[in-house]
């Protein structure tokens, strides 16, 4: 304590901050928690903190919202092997509002990547700057640069000060102590304050002292003997008074809630301008939550997060009293017309739907009965096979031999394309995992824990797939321009596919690519269990099939994503599924099912026929084939 009383007597005497050569300290203890309202703000407030949900997120080059890296999500699902989420958050929640500032030290692995958080005291941080002008932090002792710092600063008022509610609320704070002890001694009296004695002049110093001494006590329940010459007049103080002293008590609520920013029945108050608790809620988000998760999240993405990701909390659940009155209006917008389903999910910070999501929707006549009925139900007059029911599937008329034939014939040459760069793409991914296992091996030989290494490997995989990234460009750009010829004819188009929107999409296609192999090898890798007669088994799996089994896969799968946006960038709207002869149950029941060129030809969640008589659960959207491991299906446009 003697260092404090130093440093505020050099401060000259500034009650809310005190800044001593460059430094900032808070000096503060925990008595102002003795305050309700202190304490219900501080505590609600960090129990805010502790349980609202937050996550790591990334986006892509569309703006559409996906998980971020590994490393981030773990750190706050488990920020150090010692507390949970919640009691990370907790007391780094009562840091940041009872001193304006809360500080963890950033623990990173020998490659830099961050590992776990420790939290510290904030009155312990002492900042300055070194000559470089680089921000210094010494903590018990120990230096630390500003990049090992996490730092979430409610209110800085400089480069190394923040501002302390804990401090600037002592007056308000030491008068609503004093109304207490006030009320304790009144109480404690029965309230009687004192005594007016009146006694016989006659009495010497000494008796009247005596007389005096008696009436002396803490509490108003003593039984005293005196002469019937003395009297004795109560002295009270009146009910009026002592309402001032819960008035007073009232106002030092206020006073707290208001330097907290909150609503009043944050701390027991009831009156306010609020007409119901859907307005004070609303108050409250946007006034006095909102600022502050920002400032979290700030800095949480810069200490934990690189390239796109960034941290974010969960809002919706404090908006539930007005969520009713957001369906209202998202419903109107998207029936009338003036909202798509992206523009509303945008808005609720929920990723794309694509293309497909764009559209804007006008309700409409229903439909007839009998139109349901035949499967006709837009009214076209043409029959969709796939929605209607199993006897009008039997009766339909199947498409033509000729035609069929033809398709074939297109899916072939289509195929036929695609294949030339199945080697190319092969011996790209052996180069791929090599690198890939290369790097998990060098984890385990430098004896890095295991939850470690994933964390780290997870970081690794996407630095050794942006260095294979260009080539799979360059081979997928070989394959569309073989394409275009081909699908051009099949359209029976005189348009042309421009280069600058096929590049972006060749390029959000390798970003799909790069997350699907990265999450496949990660598996892998966390399957092993970090032994190492697991891994050596497990690489030389991978070896062996991955690069032959993924890229016959990928030959599949790109010529039809490849084919499907030229038909969209030619004009077609609509597409159809074309099967091969020896295609499997499941394949041969999907052969002539029609979809929109921007929806999915079957949808998460669809009970579909597998064609052996059962049904098959889908298990995500599919926009194009392949259905399964091997599958040889095809889109062709139109009907």
């Amino acid at each position: 304590m003697g260092i404090f009383k130093r440093r505020v007597k050099e401060s000259g005497g500034n009650k809310g901050l005190f800044l001593v050569r460059g430094r900032r300290t808070v000096v503060s203890g925990l008595g102002e928690l003795g305050n309700s309202a202190f304490w219900s703000c501080v505590l609600q407030l960090s129990v805010l903190y502790a349980t609202l949900p937050w996550a790591a997120y990334s986006k892509d080059r569309n703006g559409n919202r996906k998980d971020a890296s590994l490393v981030a999500r773990l750190i706050l699902e488990k920020p150090n092997r010692w507390m949970t989420s919640y009691e990370f958050r907790f007391m780094m929640g009562m840091n940041f509002e009872m001193h304006g500032a809360a500080y963890a030290i950033i623990v990173r692995t020998p490659s830099g990547v961050p590992s776990y958080l420790i939290p510290v005291s904030t009155g312990a941080v002492f900042i300055t700057f070194n000559d470089n002008g680089d921000m210094i932090y010494r903590i018990d002792g120990k230096t630390y640069s500003q990049d090992d710092i996490l730092a979430i600063r409610r209110s800085p008022s400089g480069f190394t000060s923040v501002l302390s509610p804990a401090i600037f609320a002592k007056d308000d704070l030491d008068l609503e102590k004093k109304c207490k002890e006030m009320q304790s001694e009144y109480f404690d009296g029965a309230s009687v304050i004192g005594n007016l004695i009146k006694v016989p002049s006659s009495l010497t110093p000494e008796q009247k002292d005596q007389i005096k001494t008696g009436f002396d006590t803490t509490n108003g329940f003593r039984n005293i003997v005196i002469d019937n010459r003395v009297e004795v007049t109560p002295i009270q103080v009146n009910s009026a008074d002592v309402s001032k002293l819960v008035e007073a008590q009232k106002w030092t609520a206020r006073e707290v809630a208001a330097r907290f920013g909150v609503p009043g029945f944050f701390v027991g108050l009831t009156e306010g301008a609020y007409n119901n608790l859907e307005d004070q809620n609303i108050f409250f988000m946007t006034y006095c939550l909102n600022p502050r998760l920002r400032a979290w999240e700030e800095a949480l993405t810069s200490a934990l997060c690189t390239g796109n990701d960034y941290v974010e909390f969960n809002r919706e659940g404090l908006l539930q009293a007005n969520s009713a009155a957001k369906i209202t209006y998202y419903n109107a917008a998207l029936n009338n017309g003036w909202m798509s389903r992206n523009e509303i999910r945008a808005k609720e910070n929920l990723p794309s739907l694509g293309k497909d999501g764009d559209v804007f929707f006008m309700q409409t006549a229903m439909a007839p009965v009998d139109r349901i009925i035949s499967g006709d139900t837009d009214g076209s007059g043409k029959f969709n096979p796939w929605n209607a029911p199993q006897e009008k599937k039997d009766a339909a008329k199947p498409i033509a031999e000729d035609k069929k034939k033809q398709e074939r014939l297109f899916v072939e040459e289509a195929t036929k394309q695609a294949k030339t760069a199945r080697k190319s793409l092969e011996q790209e991914l052996s180069r791929q995992l090599k690198d890939d296992l290369a790097a998990f091996k060098g984890y385990m030989d430098a004896g890095t824990g295991f939850e470690t290494a994933l964390q780290q490997f997870s970081q690794e995989l996407k630095v050794i797939g942006d260095k294979h990234r260009e080539a799979y460009v360059k081979i997928y750009r070989s394959v569309a321009d073989k394409l275009k010829p081909v699908v051009t004819k099949q359209c029976k188009s005189d348009q042309e596919v421009q280069d600058q929107p096929l590049d972006e999409f060749i390029d959000q296609y390798v970003d799909g690519l790069m997350g699907r192999h990265e999450g496949f090898i990660y598996k892998r890798m966390e399957k092993t269990g970090y032994d190492p007669d697991d891994f050596e088994t497990e690489s030389e799996n991978l070896k062996a099939n991955y690069p032959y089994n993924e890229s016959n896969e990928e030959v599949n799968r790109s010529s039809n994503a490849l084919s499907l946006f030229m038909f969209a960038a030619l004009g077609v709207t609509v597409y159809h599924i074309v099967t091969s002869s020896d295609c499997c149950a499941f394949c041969e029941q999907m052969d002539g099912k029609v979809a929109s060129i921007n929806g999915y030809v079957l949808n998460k969640g669809d009970n579909a026929p597998d064609g052996d008589g059962g049904v098959r659960k889908i298990d995500k959207n599919y926009r194009h084939p392949p259905f399964h491991t091997w599958c040889s299906c095809h889109v062709a446009p139109g009907e």
